[in-house]
């Protein structure tokens, strides 16, 4: 079995969502790594170097600014944003080439913006 051309990274303390961004992306045929912590996260990125960042910004140990800033320092690799609205209209503000896409309260995807 040869492994996925791509792979994308899901930061995300939620297992659940986690879980179903797996499903969803596995079934694309990606490669997903996983991370629940923005401290994992920089890990993984660095170990893996993923195609794609799909980042959620309330992390428990960190804010996903600091994924964000820790990936920038070399990297380019495009970072997805998939958090509460509120807090990913005030993320925007500060990286305004990220993609967001807003949580709604149980969680699951609700809206993009670009």
């Amino acid at each position: 079995m040869t492994e996925a051309p791509h792979a994308v990274l899901v930061v995300d303390d939620e297992p659940q969502l986690r879980h179903l961004l797996r499903t969803t992306l596995a079934a694309e045929g990606f490669r997903v790594v996983e991370a629940e912590t923005a401290r994992r996260a920089l890990i993984e990125a660095a170990s893996h170097k993923p195609d794609l960042v799909i980042l959620d910004l309330g992390l428990p140990d960190a804010d996903g600014g600091t994924v964000v800033s820790g990936i920038r320092e070399w990297s380019t690799m495009p970072i997805v944003v998939l958090s509460a609205l509120w807090l990913a209209e005030t993320f925007a503000h500060e990286f305004p080439a990220l993609a967001l896409v807003e949580k709604d309260k149980q969680g699951a995807a609700a809206r993009a913006a670009a």
